[in-house]
């Protein structure tokens, strides 16, 4: 939702973790996971995204204390829900206008101590774990390699300043990704 806000504004907002732990709980379960098209459905045309510095994040599941007038215009999905099938093709035509919402299997070591470089492993789970944004794409120059350029949410000491390069697979996704799982949002 940052990203989109960004690319339509121009301006990148901080939007506040702890509402979403809080409010977002149609199927969620803060501190203890959900689903990103949870967080878009109960979005969509009910609630706005406040800033972090609005509503701050404290790292544990508390009431909802989301303020109308303190927030941002109204978030909405775009074309409906979870697509379930995507080709490179669709992938890259989708972030030519914005980011995409991406699952990712992260709770392994080779996400979680990637520290530079393409992720390219067969030895991936496939069991989705964490949400992250997709921003690009790109070829790596020297071994001729597709990837998908992929920002987490773990602070720039992680990876590459908090992003991470993701080896394509010949389904259109990627390493550690479930193509299931892309969601494209857009905004009112």
């Amino acid at each position: 939702m940052e990203g989109l806000w960004a690319i339509k504004t121009g301006n990148l907002l901080s939007f506040s973790e702890q509402q979403l732990v809080d409010c977002a709980t149609n199927g969620n379960g803060g501190c203890n996971g959900g689903f990103m098209t949870n967080v878009f459905n109960g979005y969509s045309n009910t609630n706005n995204m406040m800033a972090e510095d609005s509503y701050s994040y404290k790292g544990v599941q508390g009431s909802c204390a989301y303020d109308s007038s303190n927030s941002t215009p109204a978030m909405t999905k775009a074309n409906g829900s979870v697509k379930s099938s995507w080709s490179e093709s669709d992938i890259k035509t989708a972030l030519s206008t914005q980011v995409m919402s991406i699952a990712v299997a992260a709770g392994n070591n080779y996400f979680m101590n990637y520290a530079g470089g393409i992720l390219n492993t067969t030895k991936c789970p496939t069991s989705i774990d964490h949400a992250v944004a997709m921003v690009g794409w790109g070829t790596d120059a020297t071994t001729n390699q597709d990837y998908w350029i992929v920002r987490n949410s773990w602070g720039t000491g992680w990876g590459e300043a908090g992003y991470i390069r993701i080896a394509t697979t010949a389904s259109g996704t990627g390493v550690c990704m479930a193509q299931s799982t892309l969601v494209t949002v857009s905004m009112a």
